[in-house]
This record gives structure tokens, sequence and C-alpha cells, in this order.
């Protein structure tokens, strides 16, 4: 399904693959043609993992299948890389889990797969492309191979997912990511160069929050919209709703509820004189006893 920035869909398919058509996408990248490739698994002699190629009208293409040992392969993570062939990495059952890294040209053929042994760990993540045209993969640490899949070099530390990692002037990665140390979980965030050497790092402890806005949904809206929250403390939550001009145009005030429950509220996109606001960005500001905590963008559209 594809959109336009007002949530307008523009074009919708369902794409039948093989067996009983059970199956699920995990990635879709944006291809240099204007088209997209996805992968994920879908049925077959059990679970296979694919690869999909559409056109930017959604017509398919192509698609492809990595059917292993066993029957839990499955596709985590598409791009394209530079020179326009597309990159997979996954898992493949041999028949334990094992790792599932693919490479096929524009036209869908096969340039090589290893679903055997992998440099570092088993199941694969994400992989990114690099200024330097390689390719990072996270396999649970982090390390680099070139496009014919020769090792560069590892690191003891994990990456994100194909969307997190940030490349900043050609030189330097932003890697975020989840680490677990005694019992504790951590954001952390580094910056290294492009061999993987840290240059700075932040681990900050996250401070706990009494409340939090959880959605909007659907946004963009045209009728009304669903504001989700929750709170930790029995208290009566207040949402103001400012246009863009910093104007207060409407007030919705919840109910007295048990803690840590998601609670909502519903904008029905009109001002305190009951007309319906026009189309445009609004800010939700949610209000508590300890005061103001967090604003949410929200956007009517006719």
């Amino acid at each position: 399904r594809k959109r336009t920035e007002n949530a307008e869909i523009v074009w919708e398919y369902t794409y039948y693959l093989s067996g009983s058509g059970d199956g699920s996408i995990q990635s879709i990248s944006k291809t240099s043609d204007d088209g997209f490739v996805s992968t994920g698994y879908s049925s077959g002699n059990g679970f296979d993992a694919f690869v999909l190629k559409v056109d930017s009208e959604g017509d398919s293409l192509w698609g492809q299948f990595f059917d292993g040992y066993d029957n839990r392969d499955q596709g985590h993570c598409i791009i394209e890389i530079s020179n326009n062939n597309i990159f997979v990495v996954g898992l493949a059952a041999n028949p334990w889990n094992g790792p599932l890294l693919w490479m096929l040209d524009q036209q869908g053929e096969t340039i090589w797969v290893e679903y055997d042994n992998a440099h570092v760990g088993y199941e694969q993540f994400s992989a990114f492309n690099t200024p330097d045209d390689n390719i990072i993969i996270n396999a649970g640490s982090i390390y680099k191979v070139d496009y014919n899949y020769n090792l560069l070099w590892t690191q003891d530390y994990a990456g994100g997912s194909e969307k997190s990692i940030k490349f900043i002037d050609n030189e330097y990665m932003v890697i975020p990511t989840m680490e677990f140390q005694n019992n504790e979980s951590y954001i952390v965030i580094r910056k290294t160069d492009l061999q993987g050497n840290i240059t700075s790092t932040d681990d900050n402890e996250i401070q706990e929050i009494d409340y939090s806005f959880l959605n909007c949904y659907p946004n963009p809206f045209k009728h009304d919209s669903t504001i989700l929250f929750n709170s930790k403390k029995n208290e009566r939550i207040t949402i103001n709703i400012f246009n863009i001009k910093g104007e207060l145009i409407r007030t919705l005030i919840s109910d007295i509820k048990q803690s840590y429950r998601i609670q909502q509220l519903i904008w029905d996109g009109k001002d305190f004189t009951g007309k319906n606001v026009c189309s445009g960005i609004y800010c939700c500001k949610l209000i508590g006893n300890k005061g103001s905590y967090s604003i949410k963008k929200i956007t009517k559209i006719n």
C-alpha cells in the first residue's frame, strides 16, 4: 500500500507468493528506479524467505524465494546498495538457526548467497550501505564486509535497525542500541568512524516520567482522532489543542482512572464553538498535576 503525505491511498495490492498465502513482509526499501523491494517470509516448504520487486505503480516485476534446509527461512532486512544490487539479511534454518545473506541483481538473479557460515553470529538482523561502498551488518554485534562478503572488521557492540544508523559527513556513524546490564536496560548512542572505532558515547540514564503520549490515530485525520496516553498516577489529565499560531482552540479532560492504564480522548476536529477547524497542523499538549509534559503534532485534512 502506498500513501501520500496526507495518508491518502495511492495504490494498494495483495500479492500471492506461494503455498497457502500466509506470510509477512519484514522490510521494504525504495530503489533507485522509483520501485520498491521487500523481504520477509511466505508459506512454501514451511516458511521460505522471499524478495519481491514492484515498480512505482505497485505492479509486480519479479519475485524470488530462498528455501533452506528447514521451514523457518525469512528475510529481516532488505537494502539497495550503491551499485544497484539488492542485499538481504535474515535467518536460514540449516537445520538450526543460521544466517541468511543474499545478494541479487536488479533483475532478481542471485549473485551469491551464504546460509551456512557468517563472519559474526548466526541470525542476521539488519544491514546498512556505507558511504565508502561497503556493508555494515548487525548480527548481535556489528561487522563490515565488502560487496563480495569479504570481512573488513568486527566490533563487539550491537547496531540498530536498518533505519537507525545515521552517517555524518561520509566519515562518521551514529549508532543507537538497547543494552542490558545487571538486569537493567539502557539506551546507548555511539558515534564511530567508518572503521567502527568509537569517538563518543552517550549512555545517560533516562529519568522515569509520569505521563507519556502513546499515539494519535488516525494521524492525519479527517473527522476525528483518538489520542492515547498513560499516567502513572491516579489523576485527571487535560489535553489542550493549539493551532499553528499558538492559539488554544479546544480542551479535552479525562476521567480519573487507575494509574498505568492506557486512556483515550477523542477530538472531533472542532473548536470551542463547535465549528470544524480548518485543515492544517495542530499541537496537543498533555497536562497533569505537575504541569505540562508532552506535546504531540496532529494533522487535520479535508
